[in-house]
């Protein structure tokens, strides 16, 4: 039972700690745990941790522990979120503004917190917002990202999508590392270890990907472009109709994936780290949304009158689909201090068969994170 519980354990503790963030703002929650001394000591922490970890499975010629309990660190992030559109090899791509946050972060033994304020929030400026939760460990782990964001703009056309529109979602991503005794994931992210010699590992993994995209079309949004259509009142009285205008849609997916990650060790003192996984999508379902606007006036002085009718068509499966992970990261340490930066993006194809009369031409959606993090650290 304990066997088994070793890996239900690490889960249940990322459900109770989300429950503990989905109400804050900025705040990342990161668990690396070290397998130093595992059978040592006791009370609830030491029990808790010889449960997660076990006793010391890893090749110390290839694997070291940092120097110290306690670190501290500085750092900034960078997020964007990337929606293409692709009708017969003609991209119409949008993306939301850049998001940035400067963060500090604590941790004991590989276990920490962390705080990030995004200052154009406290300025008015934007209302997104990004949570995390991590887990890694050199044999397996995960994390969790609820994003709520906005202002995506048409980057072909240079212009706002709307005032209004909004993405929302959740990603629940896992990792198992099977030459964990000499491959350690954690050296590269959460730097609770110290890679000393290159190694490399087959990594497998599990996500889930559910979205929801809304392009801020309403009957406010609509109205606005009824009366710059119809701006001569010669065209009076109107009654019309506008069909089959996207307006969002819904995406769930379950994927598995297996790919290869490497850390490379040229020097003493420096660590790269390289890493890629495509998925296969074992379970999929993506609702395109599409409404058709009756609307109505008397003359120019009159608003319009404006009713939408959703219509909802769900996209087949084709097994081609495909999601790809990508990590980079640079790790250059000192014995009391370390200076880091990685580069990590999500990237998912999705084709739309049976929708070419809506939009033209076969027509395919590929959306894009990327996430990069600056982190100047000490330990003590």
């Amino acid at each position: 039972m304990n066997r088994h519980f070793r890996y239900i354990f690490p889960i249940i503790l990322l459900m109770f700690s989300c429950l503990d963030i989905k109400a804050q703002d900025g705040i990342a929650f990161e668990i690396s745990p070290s397998d130093a001394n595992a059978k040592d000591g006791e009370g609830f922490f030491n029990w808790a941790k010889r449960i997660i970890t076990g006793s010391r499975n890893y090749d110390t010629l290839y694997i070291a522990e940092p120097w110290g309990k306690w670190s501290i660190s500085l750092n900034e992030n960078f997020t964007q979120h990337y929606y293409y559109q692709i009708t017969d090899w003609t991209s119409f791509p949008i993306r939301n503004r850049l998001g940035s946050s400067t963060g500090i972060g604590v941790s004991y033994l590989g276990a920490g917190v962390g705080l990030s304020v995004d200052f154009k929030k406290l300025n008015g400026k934007t209302k997104d917002s990004e949570l995390f939760l991590k887990y890694y460990s050199n044999r397996f782990g995960g994390d969790l990202n609820v994003f709520n964001i906005g202002d995506f703009y048409d980057t072909r056309f240079k212009t706002d999508i709307s005032y209004k529109n909004n993405l929302k979602g959740v990603n629940i991503n896992t990792y198992y590392a099977f030459n964990h005794r000499k491959f350690s994931y954690p050296a590269a992210f959460s730097y609770s270890y110290i890679q000393k010699k290159s190694a490399g590992s087959v990594i497998a993994g599990l996500s889930f990907y559910h979205d929801d995209m809304w392009l801020g079309y309403d009957k406010d949004f609509y109205g606005e472009i009824l009366d710059n259509i119809y701006y001569n009142e010669d065209y009076y009285p109107v009654k019309d109709s506008l069909n089959d205008i996207l307006s969002g849609w819904t995406t769930y997916y379950l994927s598995l994936g297996a790919g290869y990650a490497y850390n490379l060790v040229p020097a003493n003192n420096l660590m790269i780290h390289i890493s890629i996984m495509p998925s296969i999508l074992l379970l999929q379902k993506k609702v395109m949304t599409y409404d058709n606007v009756v609307y109505s006036s008397q003359d120019i002085s009159t608003p319009f009158d404006v009713e939408i009718i959703e219509n909802e068509i769900t996209v087949p499966h084709r097994l081609y689909n495909f999601v790809c992970d990508g990590k980079i990261s640079v790790i250059y340490h000192w014995k009391r201090a370390y200076v880091t930066a990685y580069y990590v993006s999500k990237i998912n194809y999705i084709d739309l068969p049976g929708l070419d009369y809506l939009f033209g031409g076969k027509t395919i959606s590929i959306y894009n994170r990327w996430n990069t993090r600056l982190t100047v650290g000490y330990r003590f």
